[in-house]
This record gives structure tokens, C-alpha cells and sequence, in this order.
């Protein structure tokens, strides 16, 4: 930025986020900047901060909030690629924040999610955190094992399972080996639902750390303990960290985030989901997927479950997932990944694996429409799980 001292824009955010009613600019950096927006060109925006003129760089800009407008892309969003533009197809599968605005149902709000998108992919493992310093991670359940590590006090760890009154179990970084369990204390594992867009994950418990991760509204974490305002997570990635308690609801009810899953075809359903194909050059295929039934949708939001039968494809390093709409993305690379997030036993039996794939959909005339660029092959299915009424958790399966 030019004109103004950066560390006096972060004091100004941190102080004064309440006071100020006005436009906002969400960076990419992760900070925010609050004040009225006094001039935009295609280079810069200049904003007025309680008196001071700030300069921010376009390019900086990850989205622009005006005063009493819902939030938009700092640009305008790029369209989907053309049938015939088989140079995109080579590009490499990413999964940035979609540039692609929401446009709410009648009643509906952005803040309006109160429970998980289906399904969750859960942490593996109840939580643990290492007592002393130093302490031995051995290769297996006796002293008799070798030493594959020494473990710093605080480490956090995941069991995998008691034997011999031994935990097996890995750290975050994945990392197996055996502890005695007089080394280690269990954390407060309580599931909680991310309230709030773009929370950050930091390094300590205050305003200025690292951030190490950005969470989602809708997100499953686990809280690990707390300090004051701030709680200790794990987050699905297995990234730990601090995030401020304001922006965290703690789930009581394990059928909110994992209900009972079942299996249903589209035409059992009464066809809730539209489904047009489009093949294209050199084995590829775009699908557009138009949702009916709101009960499938949270906030502009499914999530899609892409299934492979075909172990060479679902492995390939030229499988990519094409979409603006991407807003992340998660691998499910076997059986007991498959299982791990809730999905039916006979989707673990008869697939091999999967990517877990958040979308934001367009609203349509018939609801709303997701657009989705992917190889053209019969060992490809495609599920999407019922949000919320009666069917909620209901798993919809389309060939």
C-alpha cells in the first residue's frame, strides 16, 4: 500500500470493526480493510479510514463489500471454459474461493446455516496431547521397540487404537507410532460448527499470529481446550490451531454432523437432480447439474460426491475437476475414507475411492445449477447428499 503504514490499517481493523458501518475490502492476504470507499480504478481503491486516505491495489482485493450490499468478487467473475478450449483441460486442478456471487432464495440468508453440509469428513481418531518433554514414540507396544521419535511436551496426538495397554496412534503430520498412555492426556474432542467465513486458524491465541489455515462456514472442527476467548482446534485437514470462540458452536447431537446414511437413486426420488451432459474433445465431458429440491442446498452450497470404479482413472495424474463453482475440495482415496465421513457401507464396497467436492450453484428458473468439467467414463458416478427434512443424509445417486 502506498501513503499509510500497514500495521496502522491492522490497528484501525482491530479496533474499530464494530464502529464502522461502512464498505469493506477482504484481502488476499486475509486482512480486512473497514472505511468508505472514496474512488475505484481498474490499478487501485482508495479508501477513506476514519479520516485517512488508504490506497489498496486491485490486485490485492479479494472481494468488495459495499455498504449494505452482500458480498461480490473484486472483479467481475470469469465465465466457465468453452466446450472447444481443451487448452483449460490440461491446466492443473486448483480449488480457489469461487468468484461466483449467491444469489439468496426468498427467506434465506447467508448466515442461515446452522448445520454441517453433508457429509463430514471428520478428523480419524480421538484426540491426545503429550505430558513432559522428550517423551519416547516407539515402533511398537513395549519398551522392547525401537525409538522412532522423541516428542516435544504439547504434541498433539490421534489414536488409532489401545493394545497391550499401548496407544497407537499418529501425529498430525501423520507420523505412526506407540506411546505409553501415562505419557499422554485426552483432550475435550467436542465437534464444532464453524460459523463465520474465512475464519482464520492461528498459531497462538491472539489477533497478530500466524494464520496457518482459513475455515469455512459449515465446517466440522474439534475443540481441543480452551484459553479464554480463544479455543485450541483440529480441523479436518488435520492443521491445530487457535480461533476465537465467537465463531465456533459446539454440537452436542452427533446426528447433526453424522447423521445415519442411506442410498437412493434419482428417479426414487421423484428426479430432484437434472442432469446434462456435454462430451467434449479428447475424452472429456461437461455436466451441468441443475438441483430441484431445496432440501439439497445450503445457502447456494451441496456438496457432490464424485465416484470412481476404476482404480488407474481415480489415481491418473491427469484426473482434474473443472469449475468456477469449486469451493474445496477433499480426497477420499479409499474404503475407510469412504466410511470415515458417514457415506453407506456398499459405496465403500463397490467404489474404490472419491473427492468430496463443495460447489456454489447458480440459481436458475429450476433451481439451482452446477457446472462441472470431468473425464467422460462409465466408472464415474456422481452422489449428492440430502441437506436437511425428512430425507436429510440420503445419499443421491446418479450413473
Amino acid at each position: 500500500m502506498k501513503g499509510f503504514p500497514w500495521v496502522l490499517v491492522v490497528t484501525v481493523i482491530f479496533c474499530f470493526p464494530l464502529l464502522c458501518a461502512g464498505d469493506t475490502l477482504l484481502l488476499k492476504s486475509g486482512d480486512q480493510i473497514i472505511g468508505t470507499i472514496v474512488s475505484m480504478t481498474d490499478q487501485e481503491v482508495i479508501v477513506d479510514v476514519n479520516g485517512v486516505p488508504v490506497s489498496i491495489k486491485r490486485a490485492d482485493i479479494l472481494e468488495i463489500v459495499r455498504s449494505g450490499e452482500a458480498a461480490g468478487p473484486a472483479f467481475p467473475p470469469v465465465s466457465l471454459p468453452p466446450v472447444q478450449a481443451t487448452q483449460e483441460i490440461q491446466t492443473p486442478l486448483t480449488t480457489p474461493w469461487s468468484s461466483t456471487p449467491i444469489s439468496p432464495a426468498p427467506g434465506e440468508t447467508l448466515s442461515s446455516l446452522s448445520q454441517p453440509l453433508l457429509p463430514v469428513v471428520m478428523p480419524a481418531g480421538k484426540a491426545y496431547q503429550v505430558i513432559g518433554a522428550g517423551v519416547r514414540f516407539r515402533k511398537g507396544p513395549s519398551l522392547d521397540y525401537e525409538v522412532i521419535d522423541s516428542l516435544p511436551g504439547q504434541t498433539v496426538l490421534l489414536e488409532i487404537e489401545f493394545v497391550d495397554n499401548w496407544l497407537h496412534a499418529k501425529t498430525v503430520d501423520g507420523v505412526e507410532g506407540w506411546i505409553h498412555p501415562s505419557f499422554v492426556r485426552p483432550m475435550e474432542n467436542i465437534p464444532c460448527l464453524v460459523n463465520g467465513d474465512r475464519l482464520h486458524v492461528r498459531e497462538a491465541p491472539d489477533e497478530l499470529s500466524l494464520s496457518l489455515d482459513r475455515l469455512r462456514r459449515g465446517d466440522v472442527v474439534i475443540k481441543l481446550e480452551e484459553r479464554g476467548d480463544w479455543w485450541f482446534i483440529l480441523s479436518g485437514d488435520s492443521t491445530v490451531g487457535w480461533c476465537s470462540r465467537q465463531y465456533l458452536s459446539p454440537m452436542e447431537d452427533q446426528d447433526i454432523y453424522l447423521p445415519p446414511m442411506r442410498i437412493a437413486g434419482n428417479s426414487d426420488l421423484g428426479m430432484p437432480i437434472l442432469v446434462d451432459r456435454k462430451p467434449m474433445a479428447q475424452g472429456i465431458q461437461q455436466v451441468n447439474l441443475t438441483i430441484r429440491d431445496s432440501n439439497c442446498v445450503q445457502a447456494g452450497k451441496a456438496k457432490w460426491v464424485v465416484l470412481h470404479r476404476d482404480p488407474a482413472l481415480f489415481s491418473s495424474a491427469q484426473l482434474k475437476y473443472i469449475s468456477e463453482a469449486i469451493v474445496d475440495r477433499e480426497r477420499l482415496p479409499d474404503a475407510l475414507a469412504i466410511l470415515r465421513t458417514g457415506l453407506p457401507k456398499d459405496v465403500a464396497v463397490n467404489f474404490v475411492g472419491g473427492d468430496l467436492l463443495t460447489m456454489l450453484g447458480e440459481r436458475t428458473s429450476d433451481g439451482w445449477t452446477y457446472s462441472l468439467v470431468l473425464p467422460d467414463a462409465p466408472t464415474i458416478a456422481f452422489g449428492l447428499v440430502v441437506q436437511s427434512g425428512d430425507k436429510r443424509g440420503t445419499l443421491v445417486v446418479i450413473q
